[in-house]
């Protein structure tokens, strides 16, 4: 008896101790993001808000011709209110306060599910779940330092998975229960349209979600009482999604940039579509299969260490495990159709996040129904032990590798840090001079660091005329080593 019980708190015990492992890691990705700064389009959505307060703002945006994507009307509001918070004072913890954001939606979310399933809720597996999925999707975010270090990016793409995950929550919730009221599809609708304007990868991302949800839940509506009590919700949710797709189609700026964009045949939309979405999960994975792996192993570890006594029957989860496949690919193509629509190409790497974030929790999800499945088909006196055998090993293998790959996540924390010290000189400097009466600002030079375009040396680039107005100075231009601050380059 006693040394069953060793070897059933064992795995509980490494299980802690891979939560404490991903807090460090996450951590550092906090510590990194205290080195962010404003830049490029960061400068023209503050400068904007500033001349034109909050409310004239969004309309103007919408309206007219901006430096940045009018019709994202979401994503103005979220500049807005990071400007009029501090802007370049409250950046610095903006990626702390997003990764705890996520970490709270995705454990309501696993906590909920918990008491629809099961009636009583474990925290154990919630926060183990929430970390893998918010770790590995920063670690594996196609342009990570875009994605979770600039603002402009940030919110175009991490912010809008943040509400997603909030709103699956909120659904999961209404699903115990036949009662849907005006306030619920009011609060429903207002978060598919707030969730669904931050961009239209997002928004189409979301919409494939919420269509796969409503699609299951009018198909299984007579057989399971929480499929039929999610009709209603799920389908305000879909529709309010919907029509956040209208509001960015039909934004007039659309229509008059005099920019020609030569959008491809429905044929050649969908075809490519199909074409890379499956590209994209085969070749992430065979670029990386070490931690994909990874991740499927802490689902399989954590759904080990607290299987429920009556796991589902193998065919089912067979099923389960066909069916998210299939769910993971039709979410990667969403994500790609509407980069291709636009632009007749494959996604730039940031558009990529949604899918990066679905593959790692789809991943998790498989591994966790292989460890149940593996539960269903083997016999259980004669694997008992041999399974948590298993897992200790598991287990221990997995605490070593996020030791390993720490150095990984640790890279270029000093370059971030000296970056961000000459951003503050270089700001003062830019104020100093305004306070003393000069209009035409000089500043130091900055090389552009991953695809984000920094201050030219000519004052009539773009970024220059918003950081510009930014200050309220008349122009603003660098030189190189300007009073003795380097160029600091962290990457291409």
């Amino acid at each position: 008896m006693k040394q069953n019980s060793i070897l059933t708190k064992t795995p509980q015990a490494i299980a802690y101790a891979l939560i404490l492992v991903l807090v460090g890691l996450l951590s550092i990705y906090g510590l990194k993001g205290t080195y962010s700064r404003y830049a490029q389009d960061d400068y023209c959505y503050g400068y904007r808000v500033r001349s034109l307060g909050f409310l004239e703002m969004q309309v103007h945006s919408y309206f007219q011709v901006n430096e940045y994507n009018s019709d994202r009307y979401s994503l103005t509001i979220a500049h807005s209110l990071v400007e009029l918070s501090g802007g370049p004072k409250i950046v610095p913890f903006l990626t702390s306060f997003e990764f705890l954001a996520w970490l709270a939606a995705l454990v309501y979310v696993f906590i909920q599910l918990q008491k629809l399933v099961n009636s009583k809720a474990n925290y154990l597996p919630a926060i183990f779940t929430a970390l893998t999925i918010v770790f590995f999707s920063a670690y594996l975010a196609p342009n990570q330092y875009q994605v979770l270090f600039w603002l402009s990016a940030m919110q175009t793409y991490l912010t809008p998975i943040i509400w997603t995950t909030f709103i699956i929550g909120r659904l999961i919730a209404m699903a115990s229960s036949a009662k849907f009221n005006l306030l619920q599809g009011l609060e429903l609708s207002l978060l598919a349209l707030f969730a669904g304007g931050f961009s239209e990868t997002t928004a189409l991302w979301q919409f494939a979600i919420w269509g796969m949800i409503l699609a299951w839940s009018v198909l299984f509506r007579k057989k399971q009482a929480a499929a039929g009590n999610l009709v209603r919700p799920t389908a305000v949710v879909t529709v309010f999604t919907a029509v956040s797709l209208v509001i960015m189609a039909i934004c007039p700026i659309n229509f008059n940039t005099g920019v020609v964009f030569y959008h491809p045949k429905i044929s050649n939309l969908i075809l490519q579509s199909l074409s890379y979405g499956a590209g994209f999960i085969w070749i992430g994975i065979k670029g990386a299969p070490l931690p994909y792996l990874a991740i499927a192993t802490l689902g399989f570890f954590i759904s080990l260490v607290t299987q429920p006594k009556n796991s589902p029957k193998a065919k089912n989860l067979a099923w389960e495990i066909v069916l998210a496949l299939l769910a993971l690919y039709i979410l990667s193509v969403a994500v790609i159709a509407p980069s291709y629509y636009a632009t007749s190409h494959y996604p730039g790497d940031r558009a990529l996040l949604p899918a990066e974030a679905t593959l790692v929790a789809f991943l998790f999800f498989i591994g966790w129904k292989m460890a149940e499945l593996l539960s269903a088909i083997l016999p259980e006196r004669q694997t008992f032990r041999l399974l948590i055998v298993i897992n200790m090993f598991a287990g221990l293998a997995l605490v070593l590798y996020l030791v390993h790959i720490a150095p990984r996540v640790y890279d270029k924390i000093s370059a971030y840090q000296g970056r961000a010290e000459a951003w503050d000189l270089r700001q003062q400097l830019i104020l100093e001079e305004k306070a003393a009466g000069i209009e035409n600002v000089t500043a130091p030079a900055f090389d552009s660091v991953y695809g984000i375009t920094e201050l030219h040396y000519e004052p009539t680039n773009w970024v220059n005329i918003c950081a510009a107005r930014y200050y309220g100075v008349q122009s603003i231009s660098t030189v190189d080593n300007y009073a003795g601050i380097s160029t600091h380059p962290i990457g291409k």
